[in-house]
């Protein structure tokens, strides 16, 4: 290639690069309440798919409720769940976030229906408050970041009994 063809390639990737770096500073963060609700929605999703990878990464490596449930055994829990046949369907009602700078409170009323074949059965139907933390995580492996995490969760005794 030419000096000239160098020169125009060089010119184009900074114009394309200052473009990028343009559209990305002028995008507004989401709000802490656009990332709880995405969450939110993220382990609806992961519950209905039967998704234990994407229902567990809402989930706190530190998660511990009042009935002394802790993120380990949460998973073998999730894990039989989801091994149950049929189609899990979860409804989130009334979502109250109250923000409290690096920990949160949702209180919402949760139901849990499972759909086989022949029948749909109401698993779980009942008030809940979960309580999240914003966790110090990575993204892209390097970017230091902060995400919000599920660390305990009133109301689900009822789903135990």
């Amino acid at each position: 290639m030419k000096r000239s063809s160098w020169i125009t390639v060089i010119v184009i990737l900074t114009a394309l690069a200052a473009l990028a770096v343009s559209k990305l500073s002028h995008r507004t963060a989401p709000s802490d309440e656009d990332r709880i609700h995405a969450l939110l929605v993220k382990g609806q999703t992961a519950i209905e798919r039967k998704d234990l990878k994407a229902a567990m990464s809402c989930v706190s490596r530190d998660y511990q409720d009042a009935n002394g449930l802790k993120y380990d055994a949460l998973r073998i829990q999730a894990i039989q769940a989801f091994q149950q046949e049929g189609k899990y369907d979860v409804v989130l009602e009334d979502a109250a976030i109250a923000l409290a700078g690096d920990k949160a409170e949702v209180t919402t009323t949760v139901t849990i229906s499972l759909a086989t074949q022949t029948t749909m059965s109401r698993i779980f139907s009942s008030p809940l408050r979960i309580h999240l933390a914003r966790e110090p995580a990575r993204r892209w492996l390097l970017i230091p970041t902060k995400i919000w995490k599920i660390v305990r969760i009133d109301g689900i005794t009822a789903l135990q009994e």
